[in-house]
């Protein structure tokens, strides 16, 4: 038996003396499985096949070294026994670790190179090769040409936004700010309303007929909500001033400033209109669409002396249409009404003008107002209508 054995792998020597013969043990140095041999293997000759009888032995002119390559046994693929090239890959782990640390650094290198080079100046000196007995020269690169500036692009003109002044007010823009839309919160959806409904709607906006639009704002008020935050600046300041005058007639006031809480002022901002927008058709329509029906006008107060009282009476000289404020008659009976009882006076003095279509445009006005009937003036009876009418202003 051996007394040393070495490890297949890693051909480390290991003394076998103190070993049991035959058992497995793992090499102490790379930990692969071996047999300690137990001394009782022998080579065991390899015997030459027998020769046929009658035939010649063809191995009995071959000389030693062939007899040794005729017998010898068969190596595993390469030629080279398992433990060689397992030696072999053992020995290629500090060839590679060379390799990549090599690669590392000339990849290194490189980067420095070109990093180096880029922040180099681009218009560097250039120097000639020194001769002999004289300095180099240097020598400046010829100048450049010059490139024209292009002209500087004017910065795109953002729209003005709503600005707070120091007051503690807010100022719009003194122009047209579009893009309302565009500033809408995406929740605030437009209100319901019958295409019908919004084309009488936008007609009465466009011809500035706001009253119309407050007398019935069960109809068309939706609809004018709507165009706040519309695009058409013409419908949205003429939705706005229909705005204005509902909260005027409905006597709806900001809680904190007790004012009418669309301003006017701040129509020219998209941001307003789109503020606007939300509040109405998201916040206050649903809570009280229910309750607008019919609406019931408050009147402010008119003083007779501020009307053109020529223009009211041509107004109403067509007779009846009073209940309706789309037409001349309709508005010029709002603004009697307004005034109140002062307008009768002045309505009993027209009954004696000279076009007789004034004269009972008056009285029909008065019988309207108060309820009391009277016969229509004729071209023979003026002054008598006029007296049965200053008697009952006297009493009444």
């Amino acid at each position: 038996m051996a007394k040393q054995i070495k490890c297949p792998r890693c051909r480390f020597s290991l003394d076998a003396g103190t070993l049991e013969k035959g058992a497995i043990i793992p090499c102490p140095q790379c930990g692969v499985s071996m047999r300690v041999p137990t001394g009782e293997t022998e080579r065991v000759p390899v015997k030459a096949a027998a020769v046929p009888e009658g035939k010649p032995d063809p191995m009995r002119h071959a000389t030693p070294i062939f007899h040794k390559m005729a017998t010898a046994k068969p190596t595993s693929r390469g030629g080279h026994s398992t433990a060689r090239r397992a030696r072999r890959r053992s020995n290629t782990t500090p060839l590679v670790i060379v390799m990549v640390a090599g690669a590392v650094t000339i990849f290194g290198v490189m980067i420095f190179l070109i990093s180096d080079f880029s922040q180099s100046p681009k218009n560097d000196r250039k120097t000639e090769p020194a001769t002999s007995g004289r300095s180099a020269r240097v020598t400046a690169p010829p100048p450049e040409p010059e490139t024209p500036e292009e002209p500087a692009k004017p910065a795109d003109k953002k729209p003005p936004s709503l600005r707070k002044t120091e007051a503690g007010t807010y100022e719009a823009p003194a122009q047209w700010e579009p893009g309302a839309t565009r500033l809408v919160d995406p929740e605030a959806k437009p209100i319901a309303v019958e295409p019908a409904v919004a084309k009488e709607a936008e007609d009465l906006l466009r011809k500035r007929d706001h009253r119309a639009i407050v007398a019935k704002a069960e109809r068309y008020l939706a609809p004018v909500i709507n165009l706040l935050a519309g695009d058409d600046e013409t419908l949205a300041r003429s939705a706005f001033d229909a705005m204005h005058l509902f909260c005027e007639e409905k006597e709806l006031r900001n809680e904190e400033t007790q004012r009418n809480p669309v301003n006017l002022a701040l129509v020219n901002s998209a941001r307003y209109r789109a503020s606007e927008f939300e509040f109405w058709s998201f916040i206050w329509y649903p809570k009280n669409r229910d309750k607008l029906g019919p609406l019931k006008v408050v009147h402010a107060p008119i003083d007779p002396k501020n009307v053109d009282w020529e223009r009211l009476m041509q107004d109403l000289r067509p007779g009846g249409g009073y209940d309706e404020p789309t037409r001349p008659e309709g508005q010029a009976m709002e603004m009697l009404k307004r005034m109140g009882r002062d307008a009768y006076p002045k309505l009993v003095e027209y009954i004696m003008h000279e076009d007789l279509g004034i004269s009972r445009a008056a009285t029909a006005a008065l019988q309207h107002l108060t309820g009391h009937s009277t016969p229509m003036p004729r071209e023979d009876n003026r002054a008598t209508v006029r007296t049965l009418w200053q008697e009952w202003l006297s009493k009444n």
